[in-house]
């Protein structure tokens, strides 16, 4: 998930090396916590993740610095794509089973 071999994972867990800020940060993305929760022990102020596709999370996080006109044509995109699942589902439904 972080890029470093198992045994070297046992390693940070066992306190013979420390990870670097970069590892650091990687490893809190894929836990699902903040950097300060792995340092610290601290979970006050974290905000919940409530996506279960992490990277999804992370590009939503970029998509909402960008400039309006480039996010609303992310939300279009985004609208066509869950339009076209919902009408597929509902003709996939009504098919019949033989056909599927």
């Amino acid at each position: 998930m972080i890029g470093v071999h198992k045994s070297h994972m046992l390693r940070y867990e066992h306190g013979q090396t420390s990870p670097t800020a970069q590892r650091i940060i990687a490893l809190a993305r894929g836990l699902r916590v903040t950097a300060d929760a792995l340092l610290r022990g601290d979970r006050k102020g974290e905000e919940p993740l409530e996506f279960a596709n992490v990277r999804l999370y992370e590009q939503m996080r970029v998509l909402d610095q960008l400039p309006r006109s480039d996010q609303q044509t992310v939300i279009d995109l985004i609208d066509a794509v869950i339009a076209r699942y919902e009408v597929q589902h509902v003709v996939d439904r009504r098919r019949p089973s033989t056909q599927r």
